[in-house]
């Protein structure tokens, strides 16, 4: 989303700076674009490279964490934060809304911790309450550099969304090519040091898995601490800041194509007036009978 912003408000001639908190452009893309089958991702964070590097009126600075004393010290007259989501570790999503029962000995990880490079036990239960593909490709990327996996997910088949891009067929069919354990209509009932009880979501019966380590793949919550620090007492006016907008995944975590549309959007509507990033950006259609039909 900063790279979209960034590109789009510089094409439109706005003065952008862009600090990237990290060392390489592209935020959580850099990480997935690195999965199985994910390669072809990389060309959303590098078409955008490629704009911004022709463009002067965008500057861009690496390994550049700002705070809010930082960011309000720059004189910025309008504020974008796109700092992105992380995923929960207490398995919290839609099936557990108030999160999991976890033995605080368990080696529960994250997909940012296995797209981090962070060592795993050798048998490892991965647990899909997301329905997309992260859960799928993660449980690909782990049988190809050694671990047994058992896949695990609440849904009748894996990655159900994916019915929606047409992929679900291929993405199930690759999982038991590998090998890959599936179990299916099972949520998890709570986590001990080396297992989960699992509850059949049909019969109710309660089964157990053993692993080394468990990646829960549930939901993500926007990294959004930077904006209420900035915005707290609405008086950033101060500081000669006209405006200060989340987009992407610090507003709300999705879709890759809802993060380069929210920087989009963003970036077309800055000077415009009356703008709400909350309603549709086009007006409806109103049937109505003439007064005399």
């Amino acid at each position: 989303a900063g790279l979209e912003a960034s590109r789009a408000l510089g094409q439109r001639g706005y003065g952008v700076t862009l600090a990237e908190s990290s060392a390489e452009l592209g935020g959580h893309l850099v990480g997935v674009s690195g999965l199985p089958g994910l390669s072809s991702w990389r060309r959303v964070v590098d078409y955008r490279v490629g704009q911004i590097q022709k463009l002067q009126n965008v500057e861009v600075y690496r390994e550049s964490r700002l705070d809010s004393a930082q960011i309000r010290d720059f004189g910025f007259h309008h504020v974008v934060l796109a700092t992105g989501s992380q995923w929960r570790s207490d398995g919290k999503g839609r099936k557990n809304p108030m999160g999991m029962t976890i033995d605080n000995k368990a080696s529960c990880y994250t997909p940012d911790d296995v797209m981090m490079g962070k060592q795993l036990g050798k048998r490892v239960c991965i647990y899909d309450d997301d329905y997309y593909f992260m859960a799928s490709v993660l449980a690909e990327q782990l049988m190809k550099i050694g671990h047994e996996v058992v896949f695990v997910t609440p849904a009748t088949d894996v990655a159900p969304w994916t019915h929606n891009t047409m992929e679900q067929h291929r993405i199930q069919s690759r999982l038991l090519e590998l090998g890959i354990e599936i179990m299916t209509s099972r949520s998890i009932e709570r986590i001990q040091q080396d297992s989960a009880f699992l509850r059949c979501e049909y019969s109710g019966a309660l089964d157990e898995v053993g692993f080394d380590s468990i990646v829960l793949v549930t939901m993500r919550d926007p990294n959004d601490s930077l904006y209420y620090e900035l915005s707290d007492g609405k008086d950033f006016g101060n500081w000669g800041i006209k405006s200060i907008t989340r987009i992407g995944d610090c507003l709300a975590p999705g879709l890759i194509a809802s993060a380069v549309y929210s920087a989009h959007r963003y970036a077309r509507e800055l000077d415009a007036d009356d703008i709400s990033l909350d309603v549709p950006p086009f007006r409806r259609e109103i049937s109505e009978l003439s007064a005399d039909w």
